[in-house]
């Protein structure tokens, strides 16, 4: 009699909330994927080299991955697979490459016509600014050191959504704490609804040996506690400039660029922040006719505060195209310690060179 009634009770609630069942499936990560990159100076090798995933935009279908993925041998290769699975089977689908951009660590393949049946559903990207220190993740990546072509998906959680990298003038990232291994470089970053919010870009702190039978072996496998992830915006931006490219070249993004060295201000400057970003070398630049001037302090840029080397690179480089005109608050001295300000408008250059050492 009660399990009769259990029963009974069980076939009630699935009428009543059909969609129980279906909330608690399995979430379908086959958008991510492992790439495959031509060695170089070899036309018949391949390299197992990371994560990657892939997105549907438009009439492209593109497969994201980190720039620096994709130049195993020193420079940028233009042709590779990426692997998905397909009724049990790996399938090695080609891709060429569109576009990329160094500063932002983000390369966009596309791939090659004639094999629209096999690819996996899309990516859906998620907004990055509803993540607050703490919030849930998920990334989803491929270990080279497994030997293996499954996926592993790790859980993460947020420690930080405006992380500074490597030195000041570099764009802000997100950094999660979750345990990543060499390969895993390009995987995207999930939300708890499987939208992506980011890509994996690369570990930070140092490296442990949690399995191998030896400090020195081939099979160890080294862990970092945190890592950096470029936020799903920066992805966006790089996907939108590269769909209205001409097809058939390759072509590499560089962001908006000044031409002069920057630096932070060693002294005070009232109305600045703690790191006041100074212009040096204007006089030779052609920025000298739009008004710029060495000693020049930045305050705001299209009235966005630059307050750190990683709000200056985010506003002036990465989302910024060369030709376009920006709008420039600049704190200048009038006398010692007597500053006045001055709106200026300049016209961004090419800034992939004074990127190329990064």
């Amino acid at each position: 009699m009660h399990k009769a009634f259990r029963l009974l009770f069980v076939l009630g609630c699935a009428l009543l909330f059909p969609n129980t069942s279906r909330a608690q499936r399995a979430p379908d990560f086959s958008f991510a994927c492992r790439i495959l990159m031509r060695a170089p100076q070899s036309a018949q090798r391949f390299l197992d080299v990371g994560s990657c995933f892939y997105v549907r935009a438009g009439k492209h279908n593109f497969v994201i991955t980190n720039e620096h993925v994709g130049h195993p041998g020193g420079r940028m290769v233009n042709e590779g697979f990426f692997a998905l699975f397909n009724k049990r089977e790996e399938v090695l689908i080609p891709i060429h490459l569109r576009a990329f951009q160094r500063l932002s660590d983000v390369a966009i393949f596309e791939v090659s016509d004639g094999y629209e049946s096999e690819l996996p559903h899309s990516a859906e990207f998620g907004d990055f600014h509803n993540l607050r220190v703490g919030s849930r993740l998920s990334v989803v990546v491929h270990a080279v050191s497994n030997f293996s072509p499954l996926f592993d998906v790790i859980q993460a959680s947020v420690v930080n959504t405006d992380a500074t990298v490597d030195n000041a003038f570099r764009p802000s990232r997100l950094k999660i704490q979750a345990m990543l291994l060499p390969g895993m470089s390009g995987g995207p970053v999930l939300d708890t609804y499987g939208r992506v919010i980011g890509m994996v870009s690369g570990s930070l702190g140092s490296p442990i040996l949690i399995s191998g039978p030896g400090s020195d072996s081939l099979y160890g496998e080294y862990h970092t506690e945190y890592s950096y992830a470029i936020p799903s915006d920066d992805i966006l931006r790089l996907i939108q400039r590269t769909e209205g490219l001409p097809e058939g070249n390759e072509y590499n993004l560089p962001p908006g660029g000044l031409g002069v060295r920057v630096g932070i201000c060693r002294y005070h400057v009232p109305g600045c922040g703690p790191t006041p970003i100074i212009f040096y070398d204007v006089l030779d630049s052609a920025l000298t006719r739009e008004g710029l001037r060495s000693g020049d302090v930045l305050d705001a840029v299209n009235d966005t505060p630059v307050r750190t080397g990683a709000d200056f690179a985010r506003e002036l480089f990465l989302h910024r195209t060369p030709g376009e005109r920006v709008e420039l608050l600049i704190w200048r001295e009038l006398s010692e310690g007597n500053f006045f300000q001055v709106r200026i408008v300049i016209t961004l250059g090419d800034g992939s060179e004074a990127m190329r050492d990064r």
